[in-house]
């Protein structure tokens, strides 16, 4: 008699004769081997086959064959999955590589724009240096206009009081 159960591994229904308990035997539907499990009904005669119906010796030929195309389907599907993986790894290694190249590159860069900064940083302390002697230069030169600018003015003083004495005494002369 059929004893029917359910896949340990994808949960498909299964049916086996009750003699094949303790067997393995792929799932047809996961295509994993499993145990199958004991019966726990009593072991009854297996009834006589229909007239014209196919031998159980036929069917267990077709199970067999159908079982083995789907192994050999299986390993080339594993196979294909193989090939992928690997080839997923080899594009994994290019592009590490690539990117590695890319990195080498970006540092390469950032390197000689290191180099130029440093050179700017230079002139630019160069160039404030300078600057802080134009501004010393230009803070002295305001002194020194300023020392001119009162001398000047202390000058015009003594100019005008020697022309208001010079004028004082004409005044008087002519008076």
């Amino acid at each position: 008699m059929d004893f029917f159960f359910d896949c340990p591994s994808c949960n498909g229904s299964l049916v086996v004769d009750d003699a094949c308990g303790g067997q393995s035997t792929a799932c047809p539907h996961c295509l994993k081997w499993i145990l199958i499990p004991a019966s726990t009904r009593p072991v009854v005669a297996i009834p006589k086959k229909e007239e014209g119906a196919p031998s159980r010796m036929v069917i267990d030929a077709l199970m067999v064959r159908e079982l083995e195309e789907l192994h050999a389907n299986h390993r080339k599907l594993q196979a294909e999955y193989d090939d992928l993986e690997l080839q997923v790894q080899k594009g994994r290694l290019l592009q590490s590589a690539a990117l590695e190249k890319q990195l080498k590159s970006l540092l390469s860069e950032r390197d000689a724009l290191a180099g130029d900064l440093a050179k700017v940083e230079e002139a630019l302390a160069t160039r404030q240096s300078e600057l802080e002697a134009c501004r010393t230069k230009l803070h002295k030169s305001r002194n020194e206009q300023q020392v001119l600018i009162a001398a000047n003015d202390r000058l015009e003083r003594e100019l005008r009081e020697i022309q208001d004495q010079l004028k004082n005494a004409l005044r008087d002369k002519t008076h």
